[in-house]
């Protein structure tokens, strides 16, 4: 503050400087500055900010006292005043206000130069966007609270929050179209938002259509999920023409929203002509592709790099013309048909499909009636193709005899058959003792993950899932009973017992060992070894 802006403060500079005779600073000049010589640039001590105080006469004596007293050091500060006093080492910061915003980007380049701070302010970048400032946000709310009042809505908080920030995540707010078009006037020419969440919110074609608009004027767009909100063919088909001249968005989320293929025929026109668009999820619809929309899609577009049609429709018509896109396909990373109607026939195409295409690196089939021929045929193709690294084959009506059969061509060279694949999903498919055996020599040579359901006992009984407890408990009885009259060290009982680790696959290996020692010859009756 300037002494023209205190007049307490002007005063008792004044009186300071006509003591020690100073000339009398300008009106301007802190109280600090003036008699430089005498205090080296330091702010006045206590003795003059309590005279620079406005207080009575009495009480400004008492206070003078008391910082005089029998303080030593305050004592003798009126005597010192004369001495030179060695200016005090500020931080760079403090020095230099400048230097302040250049420390705050870490690399020393001034934001000020370049626009980034404005009406004085300093203004955080997040996500690498500069976000709007607080008369921007002040007027989005206003404009939002406007359209509200003309369309007749309730302004949401959540909305007025999200102001000025690049994203906008509501989840079972019930907007409706008029409450998605009031956001959609408010936000319409941002250039901060960058992602827009709004999944269950029941915003209908009309709502779909005004949100169209600030589609296109979003520069900076790159998510955009409108999953569980009832969306129809009007509205789809706006905005998947608002999308054509999009060239920011990168994840679309349209899943949960009943698409059948007359609907889906507009979203394939939008791969084959949009180059941007990364990820499409239209999972938990009604599409079969029997159309050979989706054919054509694939076939086109090289950019798309996952795809989910989980939860659909899509039989043995609509996975052939599916499988016919694949072929063709050059960008495509990821795929998931879980949930869907493949049959053996289905999957004949799938395989020549994944002969060809040596960019897909995740394939997901769980839920889909494939037998264990189908599934083997699959695995066998990963000797031609080294993309593959990810093979979900869970749930799927495949037999226990069956699994060994689907690691034999990954033992058969463990070092150049399929050897990009390092995930196999075989979830809820019961497994026999020997495919553990099987799985225990491959992971020796080669780093494969591999995930199956429970092991099936030798007769074919399948042992369920129980707790902890009682599948330790069972562990541990049934064990002893096989191995209490075997010749066997604890080295190898405990190798067994971590290859195996349900009861079913201990009694099993138990077997095995004894029936060999009985062809070796040699006696088992040493039960005292085991315990």
């Amino acid at each position: 503050l300037s002494s023209a802006q205190t007049p307490g403060i002007k005063r008792s500079a004044h009186r300071s400087a006509r003591a020690l005779g100073a000339p009398c600073p300008p009106p301007e000049t802190p109280p600090w500055e003036c008699g430089r010589e005498r205090t080296g640039g330091q702010p006045p001590s206590s003795v003059a900010r309590v005279r620079e105080k406005k207080l009575p006469a009495r009480q400004r004596a008492d206070s003078l006292k008391n910082c005089a007293g029998n303080h030593p050091r305050r004592s003798q500060e009126r005597t010192n005043l004369g001495r030179q006093q060695p200016p005090a080492r500020l931080p760079p910061m403090m020095r230099d206000p400048s230097m302040l915003l250049r420390e705050f980007t870490f690399t020393g380049y001034n934001i000020m130069e370049d626009g980034g701070c404005r009406c004085g302010g300093l203004m955080l970048l997040h996500n690498g966007h500069e976000p709007e400032s607080s008369d921007a946000q002040d007027v989005l709310r206003q404009r939002y609270e406007s359209s509200c009042r003309q369309l007749g809505v309730v302004p949401v908080s959540t909305v007025k929050r999200s102001f000025g920030r690049d994203r906008l995540h509501m989840r079972g707010r019930p907007l409706g179209p008029k409450g998605t078009k009031a956001v959609a006037m408010s936000l319409r020419n941002s250039e901060s938002i960058s992602s827009i969440s709004i999944p269950e919110n029941n915003i209908l074609d009309d709502g779909l259509l005004a949100l169209c608009d600030m589609v296109n004027t979003a520069r900076r767009l790159r998510e955009l999920d409108l999953s569980s909100n009832g969306l129809g063919e009007r509205g789809l088909a706006g905005l998947c023409s608002a999308l054509l001249n999009n060239n920011s968005l990168a994840k679309l989320d349209l899943s949960h929203n009943s698409i059948t293929d007359k609907e889906a025929a507009f979203v394939c026109k939008l791969l084959e002509n949009n180059i941007h668009l990364k990820q499409l999820i239209l999972s938990k619809n009604a599409i079969e592709c029997n159309d050979g929309g989706m054919e054509s899609a694939l076939g086109y577009n090289d950019t798309l790099e996952v795809l989910d049609l989980s939860w659909n429709r899509i039989r043995e018509e609509g996975a052939n013309s599916l499988t016919k896109g694949l072929y063709a396909n050059n960008g495509l990373k990821d795929l998931d048909l879980s949930w869907n109607g493949f049959s053996d026939r289905s999957c004949q195409g799938l395989v020549t499909a994944l002969r060809k295409n040596f960019v897909l690196e995740k394939l997901r089939l769980r839920h889909n009636r494939m037998s264990g021929r189908s599934a083997l045929a699959i695995v066998q193709t990963l000797q031609q193709n080294s993309s593959l690294t990810t093979l979900d084959l869970g749930y799927n009506p495949i037999e226990s005899k069956d699994t060994p059969a689907l690691l034999e061509p990954f033992l058969k060279d463990a070092i150049t058959s399929g050897h990009g694949i390092k995930d196999v999903d075989l979830s809820g498919i019961a497994v026999p003792p020997q495919f553990l055996v099987s799985l225990a020599r491959l992971q020796t040579g080669r780093l494969l993950r591999v995930t199956y359901g429970c092991v099936a006992a030798p007769d074919g009984v399948r042992q369920g899932q129980t707790s902890f407890n009682n599948r330790r408990h069972q562990l541990v009885e049934r064990t002893f009973e096989h191995v209490k009259a075997l010749r066997i060290g604890l080295d190898e009982l405990r190798a067994c017992l971590l290859l195996a680790e349900e009861a079913a696959t201990a009694r099993a290996t138990m077997g095995k060992l004894r029936q060999s020692r009985q062809q070796a010859g040699e006696s088992t009756d040493s039960s005292q070894d085991c315990r």
